[in-house]
Formats: C-alpha cells, sequence, structure tokens
C-alpha cells in the first residue's frame, strides 16, 4: 500500500518504524505506571471509559495554507478522521475492522501493520489495558522539556514498531510524542507537542498541538471538542 500522505495529521496514523534508543533503563518508575498517572491526570479511567464518541474539530495552517480536520471517534474502536488543506481532502476510516483512505489518488484499503496501529489507536481499551493489546511501556530516561522534567517512556507494539512518549513528571500529563514515519518522501523523524490541556466532560483534552517534521512546523488549535453527542455508526461506514 501506498503510505499516508504527509497533511494527514501525521500524528494520527503513520507507519511506525522500530526505534533505534539505546539508553540504559535506570532507577525510574514502570513505564506503566506512568501510563496510569497520566490516565489519572486526564480525568480517571471511569471519566476516560465513559467517553461513548467524541468528535474534535481543529484548525491550523501549514506552509501559508489552511488546515483544518475533523475527528470523529465512536467505542469501542471507530474512527474517522477528515483533513482539508487548501481545498484538497483526504479521508481516513476505520469501522472497527476494516480501514480505508481516500484522498486525490483515489480510495485505497489499509493494510498489514499500518491496519494494526488503526485498531490500537483507535481503541478506548488499549490505553487503559495495554497489556491486553500486546502494548509495552518502557521508561528510559527523564529530560529537561519546556522548563520542566519529563519521564521519556517507549511505547512498543505488538509488531515490534514503536515511539518515544515524554510525560510531565509534576502533572502526569504526556507532552511530546516522537516518532519516525514512512511518508512518500522517505523515511523522516516526526515531534508533536501537546499543550494546553482543557477539561471536557470531566476529561482533559490537549486543545493545542504542535507538529515538527521535514522543516516544516504546524500549530494545530482544538476550535470545539464535544463528547458523548450520540455518533451514528454511518459515519465510519465507507
Amino acid at each position: 500500500m501506498r503510505f499516508l500522505n504527509f497533511f494527514t495529521l501525521l500524528f494520527l496514523f503513520p507507519m511506525l518504524l522500530t526505534a533505534q534508543d539505546t539508553d540504559t533503563v535506570k532507577n525510574f518508575p514502570e513505564g506503566k505506571e506512568i501510563l496510569m498517572k497520566y490516565i489519572e491526570a486526564i480525568g480517571g479511567v471511569d471519566n476516560y471509559l465513559a467517553i461513548k464518541d467524541k468528535k474534535i474539530v481543529m484548525e491550523g495552517k501549514v506552509q501559508g495554507m489552511d488546515l483544518s480536520s475533523e475527528i470523529f471517534f465512536k467505542a469501542p474502536n471507530k474512527l474517522m478522521q477528515r483533513t482539508t488543506v487548501a481545498g484538497m481532502e483526504q479521508i481516513i476510516l476505520f469501522d472497527g475492522t476494516q480501514g480505508y483512505q481516500k484522498g486525490m489518488n483515489g480510495e485505497e484499503e489499509i493494510t498489514g501493520d499500518a491496519l494494526e496501529m488503526l485498531k490500537l489507536e483507535s481503541s478506548s481499551e488499549a490505553l487503559v489495558n495495554p497489556d491486553e493489546f500486546g502494548i509495552k511501556y518502557t521508561t528510559k530516561d527523564t529530560v529537561t522539556l519546556d522548563g520542566g522534567t519529563a519521564y521519556k517512556v517507549e511505547k512498543t507494539y505488538p509488531s515490534g514498531n514503536s515511539n518515544i512518549e515524554y510525560y510531565d513528571i509534576a502533572t502526569g500529563l504526556k507532552v511530546k510524542e516522537e516518532r519516525a514515519v514512512e511518508t512518500p518522501q522517505g523515511v523522516l523523524n516526526q515531534v508533536v507537542y501537546l499543550q494546553n490541556y482543557t477539561e471536557v466532560k470531566g476529561v482533559k483534552l490537549p486543545f493545542k498541538l504542535i507538529q515538527e517534521i521535514a522543516g516544516m512546523k504546524i500549530e494545530l488549535t482544538v476550535k470545539t471538542a464535544e463528547i458523548n453527542v450520540g455518533l451514528k455508526d454511518a459515519i465510519f461506514m465507507k
């Protein structure tokens, strides 16, 4: 399959590559303990699992062009993302079993590792029960980040692919993600900063995302975030 186009909100479903991180594990909390603190920081397991559906609308600019994205989620693992840049639209659909992407080049089924990633990243249960989904969190180090200190945690998927996540020690919130992604332009390093957490129906969501890739910087601001609005299954169908 061709890999997702660069502008499809790269922090969602690019193909991850195996991390080349060789840091020595020191006397830090276990990765899963840090994850549980994060879940508590955003509102707790009960509030998180109470999300039956979610709609998020974001806006920003890329290379001077307007960018907008709508993300729809429905428990347990349905997802639809529509991203538009300069009049060009790309859609990612996952109905809980099959995934598709639609864009300028037509429609294409998502398969292989990319499909497995889509299943995991769209699942509400995978975050709170990572062991059941074969996801492993390993604490690698602590780093200084934006004037604070964060745990550096490697998240490894069943495929062996991985990415790095950073969790602020003081707040428990996830503040940064790093991953190598394979794109039509080759393998690129992608960094996403998560900021301005705002509570919506008992759950904190990042309302500002700053994405850096290939020398470009994209700032996205959440305009609306709605939880439990009664989304229909048809939204997620091909």
